[in-house]
Parts: C-alpha cells; structure tokens; sequence
C-alpha cells in the first residue's frame, strides 16, 4: 500500500506547494514503476516455471500414451483369443481350453501443471500459441 503524508512544515507559498506536489509526483511514479517491473518480474517467472512444469507433464503423458497404446495392443490380441475360445466353445461345450480374461486397465494422463497454471492465472501471461 502506498502512502502519502502532509507535509511535515507550514507551506509558505506557491512555489513550496508546486515543490511539494512535484515532489510527491515523483515519489509516486518510482513506487509505482517499481511496484510494475516487480509484478513484471513475478509475471516473467510464473510464466517460465509454468511452461517448463507442462513440458515436463507432455512428455511424462507422451511416455504414457505409448504404453496405453502397447496395453490397447495386447487387450486387442486377448480379445481375438476369446472369441477363439467361445468360437470353439460353441461347437465344442465340453473341449479344454484357456481360460477367457475380461480385464481392462486404463491410465489417466497428468494434468495437474495445466489445472495449477489455470489457477495461479499463468496462462494469461503466456502467448498465445505457447499456451
């Protein structure tokens, strides 16, 4: 928070009310330039920790989405096999065979730097196609 206090003596004219509101001019727009570039400042490392947080989640969710697509593989070839089994099954009610496995398992990808960078409002500082 900014202050301003009166002045500390009585004014003896116009020229020490001019000096006076000069001087109080030019104390204000320091603060204020100061108070900017270290809101620039903040902006500027929100903005750098943010994108190097969401590189790092894209390639730990790439990493991921190739083992998805490997577990998706092997789900497609055991699924074949049942339909084996059950074809055979079908004809054959009483004949040995594998056993039929329904699972499934499914990762979710990360996304807590893009919920963090929503929130702490960091999106807004980056550009556009960044974002």
């Amino acid at each position: 928070m900014i202050e301003v206090h009166a002045p500390h003596r009585k004014l003896g004219g116009v020229k020490d009310f001019f000096v006076h509101i000069f001087t109080i001019t030019i104390g204000l727009l320091i603060a204020l330039s100061l108070e900017g570039w270290v809101e620039y400042a903040h902006h500027r490392h929100l903005n750098h920790e943010t994108e190097q947080s969401l590189r790092a989640e894209i390639a730990h969710n790439e990493q991921s989405m190739a083992h998805q697509l490997e577990t998706i593989k092997n789900r497609q070839r055991q699924l074949k096999k049942n339909q084996e089994i059950l074809a055979t099954w079908r004809t054959n009610p009483h004949a040995k065979t594998d056993h039929i496995s329904l699972g499934w398992e499914f990762e979710s990808f990360d996304d807590m730097a893009w919920k963090n960078a929503q929130i702490a409002g960091a999106i807004a500082y980056m550009p556009y196609k960044n974002a």
